[in-house]
């Protein structure tokens, strides 16, 4: 029974592992989605109004925005302990 029992916590705690890091590898992809937005939105608004600029201030608002985004996952992530 304590054989079983030692089994399933072994194979919780590599779920735990796993599901961890699925969950910091994701972050790299939310700071490039962030930007990629920012790049396309600020592009469209360039075609739209005639600016030159906008898809250089989409990129940084973007990458603003991506790195709260990842700072704030991970400081969820510390707290919940997962």
């Amino acid at each position: 029974m304590d054989n079983i029992y030692s089994k399933c916590q072994e194979q919780e705690a590599r779920e735990q592992i796993m599901g961890k890091a699925a969950l910091y590898a994701s972050l790299p992809f939310t700071v490039l989605v962030t930007v990629a937005v920012g790049y396309y939105g600020g592009q469209w608004i360039d075609q739209q109004y005639g600016t030159k600029y906008a898809n250089v201030i989409g990129i940084v608002f973007g990458l603003a925005l991506g790195l709260f985004e990842v700072i704030r996952q991970l400081k969820r992530l510390e707290k919940t302990n997962l």
